[in-house]
């Protein structure tokens, strides 16, 4: 390369990250040029563009590259072929394509099944950001543990990181919080569709009250969104709710743990106001009623005010006050077809 005055300048002297960063600027005077000639539609491929830059560089070649797009009408198409998990983390969901090797050395192609209407390709992004899920996490993941209660969202990872020593996030298992959250039938539809054989969807047994019991997700089909006719979505929603479903409790999560785990929670983080302890006959009383965990959150209320007890802070609470030995067996069986499907052996 030769200066304004003369001087060759040689790029092989320089290092990796230089020549990448003049790749960079060379990349977006092209841009430029491209985009004032009438050129022909183009495919303009790119073999890992962002290696050995820095976050800030990589963001500035994403928006270059997309610029490239839209300041040409549409005529450049652009594939990347990149490792970064923030390029893969920057792009609609729906343009990723994931290159896998199969054991006996044939090659495959991954890619998002979402939905032909491109007003609902739009919506696809939007739904994995409001549920907290980056496209590495759908791409990658080995296991999702789809749940709707907030005690079990607090509660589950503490309870693994206490049976296992290593985190969900660590093991390639993902927790979806499906409660309260607008997009979430539609979220429960994408891993059915995508992820089917490494969901597990964690219900209360009583699901008269759940927004994800299989009538009302049968009750859900939307030609358009499904792209399948109604008897064939009818049947996969069946095998789902028969092949990945586990239902929990008598009732509700939060009735698989003993009185004495509760006693022991509640004189820990919430005594009574007189002074008296917890006792497990006061617990096993609620048991009785039509709601428990809600009839745990009224004691506390009626007995500690003004401290109070949500269900998060129950979840927390109990993950942190539990013994190994006293986290339920439905929970232990839980994490083990979790780590079944995950494929890890200890």
């Amino acid at each position: 390369m030769k200066d304004q005055t003369g001087v060759f300048h040689y790029l092989e002297n320089r290092g990796f990250g230089t020549r990448k960063r003049l790749f960079l600027a060379i990349f977006e005077w092209e841009k430029e040029v491209a985009a004032n000639i009438n050129q022909e539609y183009a495919i303009r491929c790119y073999d890992e563009p962002d290696n050995n830059l820095h976050i800030e560089a990589q963001r500035k070649l994403y928006k270059t590259i997309k610029s490239v797009i839209e300041d040409t009408d549409g005529k450049n198409q652009v594939l990347i072929c990149t490792h970064s998990l923030f390029m893969i983390d920057s792009v609609p969901a729906d343009s990723i394509n994931l290159m896998k090797r199969n054991t006996d050395g044939s090659s495959v192609v991954e890619y998002l099944d979402s939905f032909g209407d491109n007003e609902i390709k739009q919506f696809l992004g939007l739904m994995c950001r409001e549920m907290g899920l980056s496209n590495s996490h759908i791409f990658f993941e080995k296991c999702f543990i789809a749940v709707e209660g907030k005690t079990e969202i607090n509660f589950l990872p503490l309870a693994y990181k206490n049976l296992y020593g290593s985190s969900l996030a660590e093991d390639g298992i993902t927790l979806v919080n499906l409660g309260g959250n607008g997009a979430a039938i539609n979220f429960l539809k994408l891993l059915m569709k995508n992820k089917y054989d490494l969901t597990i969807l964690l219900l209360d047994n009583d699901t008269n009250d759940s927004r994800f019991n299989r009538d009302k997700l049968i009750n859900s089909y939307n030609e358009s969104v499904d792209s399948i006719t109604k008897e064939k979505y009818k049947k996969k929603v069946d095998s789902f709710f028969e092949e990945r479903v586990i239902y929990i409790g008598d009732e509700e999560f939060e009735d698989v743990f003993s009185n004495n785990c509760y006693v022991k929670v509640l004189n820990k983080y919430r005594e009574k106001n007189d002074g008296d302890g917890w006792e497990r006959k006061t617990i096993e009383d609620l048991r009785s009623k039509d709601k428990f965990s809600d009839e745990i959150v009224k004691l506390v209320a009626s007995n500690c005010a003004p401290k109070y007890i949500n269900k998060p802070e129950l979840g927390t609470y109990l993950g942190q006050t539990i013994s190994k030995e006293n986290i339920p067996s439905q929970i232990e069986e839980i994490f083990n077809q979790a780590r079944k499907i995950a494929n890890i052996n200890n």
